[in-house]
């Protein structure tokens, strides 16, 4: 096991249901209930901050000076500076982001067959580009995330049991073009690589895929090598760097894969949150089996290294780390 000295360590006043990071560094967490802190660069210094509604999406801006916040169907951009909303919208939202130049990507429910994907430019918030994408699976769940060049977005549509897809979408002109991704039909978001030319999904409920973008072929596989009922495989993954990634299980454990052999080759803790006994984790879950490190959430840091939540008693922590560098094959 490779055991980390976490770099920062904030214990937050509530708990981190919603984590957005910045290409400036800034990190928002953000409870169920819109409890909310935001930290700086340095991620020591700290801001608290309450929304007014129950949030339901929370995405950040590139500089860090705006929150764009999903909540019953209002999305609302809120400043860093004062945590004032600067502007409102009403259109049934389920998710936004932010691409590097500014521009608000979101997509609003029409009706249970379909969304509609907007672009707005910055400071107006006018609409500069505008589609209807058809629900795959009817009535799904939808979250976009921003791929690197800052041209392309991926829309996940998420249905449960009935099935998850991504497309791709990018501007053209005033019209927004979509691109299924084929041959998947159950699959979490996508991690790509910082040059973007390729990105990793869990599919399946059982292997790690990596593809290239955007239309593959599949690059390389890996089944889930554990037979541990208690410990299958999680839905977040993430490039450690071109040669590693890092793989979560439901029991809420990182592990260390090698992407030129697609194997686990360690597991990853953090000092202070190593994997415990369920019931020291969750004392409400006393007959549950197996390990657990109360890992919540990961990402990466566009500054380098991770971040990750950890559950505590009554809040949650929010730590950064950076993995070992790889060792030379003579050592």
């Amino acid at each position: 096991m490779i055991t980390i000295v976490p770099t920062t360590e904030v214990a937050l006043a509530h708990r981190a249901y919603y984590v957005a990071v910045a290409e400036s560094g800034h990190i928002a967490a953000v409870s169920r209930a819109g409890d909310g802190t935001l930290l700086a660069p340095d991620h020591t210094t700290c801001m608290t901050f309450r929304l007014p509604e129950d949030a339901g999406d929370v995405a950040i801006s590139a500089a860090g000076s705006l929150l764009a916040v999903t909540a019953r169907g209002r999305l609302t951009l809120i400043s860093t500076s004062t945590f004032r909303p600067v502007h409102r919208l009403n259109e049934s939202f389920e998710c936004s982001c932010f691409n590097p130049a500014g521009a608000l990507w979101s997509a609003a429910r029409w009706d249970e067959d379909s969304v509609a994907v907007e672009v707005r430019e910055p400071e107006t918030w006018r609409v500069v580009a505008r589609a209807e994408l058809t629900d795959p699976f009817r009535d799904s769940s939808f979250s976009i995330v921003p791929h690197p060049d800052g041209k392309h977005v991926a829309i996940w549509a998420a249905a449960g049991q009935d099935g998850q897809c991504l497309f791709w979408a990018h501007r053209d002109g005033s019209q927004i073009i979509f691109t299924r991704f084929p041959g998947v039909e159950s699959t979490t978001p996508p991690s790509f690589t910082p040059p973007g030319d390729r990105f990793l999904v869990v599919c399946d409920l059982n292997e790690l895929r990596e593809y290239i973008f955007p239309l593959g072929p599949l690059h390389k596989k890996m089944p889930w090598p554990f037979d541990d009922m208690n410990n299958q495989i999680g839905d977040r993954v993430s490039y450690a760097d071109s040669s590693r990634a890092l793989l979560d299980s439901d029991s809420q454990r990182l592990y260390l894969v090698d992407l030129r052999i697609m194997a686990i080759t360690d597991e990853v803790s953090l000092r202070g949150h190593e994997p415990k006994p369920v019931a020291e984790v969750y004392p409400k879950l006393g007959d549950e089996l197996g390990l657990c490190s109360g890992q919540g959430h990961f990402a990466p840091l566009p500054t380098g290294g991770f971040l990750s939540v950890h559950h505590a008693a009554c809040h949650d922590s929010l730590l950064t780390w950076h993995l070992p560098p790889r060792r030379s094959p003579s050592g």
